[in-house]
């Protein structure tokens, strides 16, 4: 058994799952979401789809980018809402841990659904499957001995690795108050002495709420239109975008002028309410 496999092996373990539950290598591959005729409203609102080939990696990036600054947070981060700020980690301060990012960012790609149950850097190991040294696309993950995993978002390079989204420099301690633990781009995978493989996710169905939210949510940080869809009414898609992702500014802009968000409180953290029955975004990333 290679060096890799043996490293690879110790992850799963630490997940408490059996040999069996890992993702056999000759197992079919997912496929992100690559249409490449989109239909008449799409068309208006952009063109391509955020998640086909030609536009992953610009995707990631701009996400990435829409993160890059928050804190670290031991436990924080959820799947389903508080992007891009984070959620009370076991503490109770509002960051990332590096789990929580990466099964964020993987919703956010349609690779995980956000009802799915939370898992450590050991658990999400233990759900993929291993791809081969520059094989990997951007949506994939990138696994660490010392349980670490970090999100992949751009096609390899020369070297065959990518750049990764990391929440890291914390620790058990660390509660969201630490300004030198925060979310990074990392410019290669193998950043760390620890890293082992890239990996993918399994194919997962997700909501259209889902689908429809997240999509809107990278048209939006893209600067391009968000389509109508008639499988979620605009309104709907107003409540989601609000109650998950306001923290952006992109989508508290949005939802000022869309008309899409009528009345009523929004939970997403990150938004404040204006006397005129406005909300706008005010967390700050970068520059904090």
């Amino acid at each position: 058994m290679s060096r890799s496999a043996l490293a690879l092996f110790g992850l799963v373990a630490l997940a408490g799952v059996a040999g069996g539950t890992v993702w056999a290598a000759t197992r079919r591959p997912p496929v992100l979401p690559p249409p490449s005729r989109p239909g008449r409203k799409e068309a208006r609102g952009g063109g391509v789809h955020p998640l086909h080939r030609d536009r992953l990696e610009r995707t990631a990036l701009l996400l990435a980018d829409s993160v890059e600054g928050a804190l670290y947070s031991w436990g924080g981060g959820r799947a389903d809402k508080g992007w891009p700020q984070g959620w009370a980690g076991v503490n109770g301060g509002v960051g990332w841990d590096c789990g929580g990012l990466t099964l964020a960012a993987a919703a956010l790609f349609l690779r995980r659904r956000w009802d799915a149950p939370d898992l450590s850097a050991a658990g999400i190991a233990g759900i993929c499957r291993e791809v081969d040294l520059g094989k990997q696309q951007p949506g994939d993950v990138a696994v660490y001995r010392n349980r670490h995993i970090t999100f992949v978002l751009t096609w390899p390079d020369a070297a065959g690795h990518s750049k990764v989204l990391s929440a890291s420099g914390g620790g058990r301690n660390t509660n969201g108050d630490d300004p030198r633990a925060r979310v990074r781009v990392q410019d290669r995978g193998d950043y760390r002495s620890d890293f082992v493989t890239y990996m993918r996710l399994p194919p997962v169905e997700v909501s259209t709420e889902q689908a429809v939210t997240c999509m809107a949510v990278h048209r939006l940080l893209a600067g391009e239109a968000v389509p109508e869809d008639s499988r979620l009414p605009s309104e709907a898609l107003g409540r989601e975008l609000a109650h998950r992702y306001a923290g952006l500014e992109a989508v508290s802009r949005w939802l000022e002028t869309s008309g899409a968000l009528r009345s009523g409180p929004v939970s997403g953290q990150g938004l404040v309410w204006n006397g005129n029955g406005t909300q706008r975004a005010t967390f700050p990333l970068k520059g904090a």
